[in-house]
């Protein structure tokens, strides 16, 4: 024992965290916040039954220490298979999954119990490694727990993880019946081909957003809801990123009946908003019911899932035109952008002021730098890269431009790095990753990840 107090000993370590929390928080906070107290007493009551020891509950994270390997290996086991039970009534996007890391090392240890140290750190590597709902653990903790456990282990290979010096041999536990399978691919050592096809994906979507400037009128997306529900027009796949909601526009026009504007812009701000790859767009069939109703954002927000709700009116007098409009977010109430747009009519076809006053609406909400990006972007700043959304790695991207460090770099080249393995089909991953490349200008460091 150290003069101040602190220990030394080796220890299993248990390191978990809620996946996707930052978007079932932005989807539905109380019910989120339920969950995770669920979910953290299933951790206490299996840890403590397994001669273990929470010892941090920081944000959805939990850090537990036990005095045997097989004793964290078992409570991990247990949890999931808890979890498990109490997400099967759960809708699949509700439902709050862990992952767990295991591993075997020194851990120092301070009067108050707090726990720090190398063990703490690979641990918290390993719980990066896992897909929701899994346990990887270190050949530490394979090798102890070998033989002596029903448990089999499927190995994932070698990783160089982060602040680790030596590569990390990390073993997935497999549930009962499960067959080993290939060999995957380890993180921070990705192929070349496969950052090509990302750079490839990345540009497709720069010159998709360089076609939705020159014109604002296509054919609209068939989209679902933030829930998943299908609606009467064909499934899309759904983004990682926020929902928004558009809200019928309300025609306050006094004589003239000036209804089709208002519908008319509506329809084209959730086109216009649909272009944006970042997140979902609420499907008009499901927002027209709301159709001048004095509504309640908090619950429509709620009742479709929205982030954020888009709300305005539209006012005409002679040849004056007026449309006000309203960012509001969806969780509070609380109204994060207005502005009104005062149009001549006897200047320009109602057609053309449309699509300007969309244009502007869209971009001002849905660009790099637009109301909805920045609402998000201060939450993230805390997280470790290996804990974010594809989505979330986007915004985390845009706001290391606003002030680029060596250190900023290095995190949202990881993050992204993470981001396309978990979630290869979507391109807002690919697309942070290709900016990272080409901002390195692709040097002898970050060619070691292709």
């Amino acid at each position: 024992m150290a003069d101040d107090g602190v220990t030394q000993r080796v220890a299993a370590i248990l390191a978990a965290d809620a996946a996707g929390y930052t978007r079932l928080m932005g989807a539905d906070e109380r019910g989120t916040i339920d969950a995770l107290d669920a979910a953290r007493a299933v951790f206490a009551e299996h840890v403590q039954a397994n001669q273990g020891r929470i010892v941090d509950t920081a944000g959805d994270s939990v850090l537990a220490v036990f005095e045997i390997a097989a004793g964290a290996v078992q409570a991990a086991v247990a949890i999931q298979e808890r979890l498990g039970e109490i997400n099967e009534p759960v809708p699949e996007e509700r439902r709050m999954r862990f992952r767990i890391g295991i591993h075997l090392g020194d851990i120092h240890e301070k009067p108050d119990g707090t726990v720090y140290g190398d063990g703490v750190n690979v641990a918290a590597r390993l719980e990066g490694l896992a897909e929701p709902g899994a346990i990887v653990v270190s050949d530490m903790i394979q090798g102890a727990v070998r033989g002596r456990l029903d448990q089999s282990f499927a190995d994932l290979g070698k990783h160089e993880v982060k602040n680790v010096a030596e590569p990390v041999h990390a073993y997935r536990v497999m549930a009962e019946g499960e067959t080993a399978p290939a060999a995957k691919t380890p993180l921070g050592r990705m192929r070349r081909p496969k950052l090509v096809v990302g750079l490839a994906v990345g540009l497709a979507v720069l010159i998709g957003a360089a076609v939705w400037g020159l014109t604002i009128r296509v054919e609209a997306p068939q989209m679902v809801t933030a829930a998943g529900t299908p609606t009467d027009d064909p499934v899309l796949a759904m983004p990682t990123g926020p929902a928004i909601a558009v809200l019928p526009f309300e025609d306050l026009s006094e004589g003239a009946d000036d209804d089709y504007f208002a519908n008319g812009l509506t329809e084209d701000l959730i086109v216009g908003l649909s272009r944006f790859p970042s997140f979902l767009v609420i499907a008009r069939n499901s927002t027209l019911r709301y159709k001048g109703q004095s509504a309640d954002v908090r619950e429509v927000g709620r009742d479709l899932g929205a982030r954020f709700v888009v709300e305005g009116s539209v006012r005409r007098a002679a040849d004056e035109l007026r449309v006000s409009v309203h960012l509001v977010d969806g969780q509070n109430g609380t109204e994060l952008w207005a502005e009104t747009f005062d149009r001549d009519l006897s200047a320009k076809s109602v057609f053309e002021i449309q699509d300007e006053i969309t244009a502007k609406i869209a971009g001002t909400i849905g660009d790099a730098s637009g109301i909805v990006a920045r609402t998000d972007i201060a939450a993230l700043r805390d997280r470790r890269p290996e804990n974010l959304s594809a989505y979330e790695c986007w915004l985390r991207l845009i706001a290391y431009y606003d002030a680029v460090t060596p250190e900023g770099h290095l995190s949202v080249r990881d993050c992204a790095i993470y981001a396309v393995d978990i979630e290869p089909d979507y391109a807002i991953g690919w697309l942070a990753l290709g900016f990272m490349a080409m901002d390195d200008d692709l040097s002898p460091e970050i060619s070691l990840i292709c």
